[in-house]
């Protein structure tokens, strides 16, 4: 992993796309099938000094084609003391050890269009957009000992790290609107999707491993859990208009 500035520029195939600069491993590019990232996509990362209310460790990506328009799905890679240092000024944590699965839920990505020679925010100058990836796309790479963070994006840019601290009137209504309960919960829960119709809620374990899948809607928002063991689990309900709510039940 990259332990000082480092650029490197590829062309893009299908599959990963890894990009290492001497020897120093940056970011992965996935060119899927639906994907329409092409050609030469350059890849940077800084990690020479702090930024406040971030991850010291920043990334930008960037095809030379269409980049305010291209998608494909991106991995960035970070160290647990790059988590650790964020989370010494931070009261909302990134997870604080490969066995710290709830804190996964509080990681987001905020993108900024455009390109950078410093990789600060204020340099990038375009609004943010908030990318929330999927719980098990934060993965813990036991071999590497680094943090593998995954993501579909829409438009390329710049990428920093943080924990979804500050909320927007927008983020809070939809936080109270969909809901579960009981919690903690025995046999069943009920889910409630406030204005929505319909929703795909995803179960996953401590561990990170998804256990179950069920579609609920307004009229059935009841999910059996009696067969789950005992423990934390984190529930990922992916709304009808795509958005998504991560909420940590307990299973008695």
């Amino acid at each position: 992993m990259a332990t000082s500035n480092q650029t490197k520029a590829n062309t893009v195939a299908a599959g990963y796309n890894y990009f290492t600069s001497a020897c120093q491993l940056i970011s992965r590019v996935e060119k899927e099938t639906a994907s329409t990232v092409s050609g030469s996509v350059t890849s940077k990362v800084w990690v020479d000094n702090a930024q406040p209310g971030y991850v010291a460790r920043r990334f930008e990506i960037n095809p030379t084609a269409n980049a305010a328009a291209a998608t494909g799905k991106v991995t960035l890679y970070f160290k647990q003391s790059d988590f650790d240092d964020y989370n010494l000024a931070s009261s909302i944590k990134l997870p604080s050890s490969p066995s710290d699965i709830a804190a996964k839920a509080n990681l987001v990505i905020e993108k900024y269009e455009g390109t950078s020679n410093t990789g600060t925010v204020a340099s990038f100058g375009t609004p943010a957009t908030v990318i929330t990836p999927d719980i098990n796309d934060v993965v813990w790479n036991d071999t590497y000992k680094y943090w593998e963070v995954s993501f579909q994006t829409s438009g390329f840019g710049g990428y920093f790290v943080k924990t979804s601290s500050t909320l927007g009137t927008a983020d809070i209504k939809l936080n109270s609107e969909v809901n579960i309960t009981p919690n903690p919960a025995k046999d069943f829960v009920n889910v409630t999707l406030g204005k929505h119709t319909k929703a795909s809620v995803t179960i996953y374990d401590a561990s990170g491993k998804l256990v179950k899948t069920v579609n609920v809607n307004t009229n059935s928002g009841r999910i059996d859990v009696s067969e789950l063991v005992k423990g934390t689990y984190m529930f990922t309900i992916t709304l009808n208009d795509n958005q998504k709510i991560t909420k940590k039940i307990i299973k008695q």
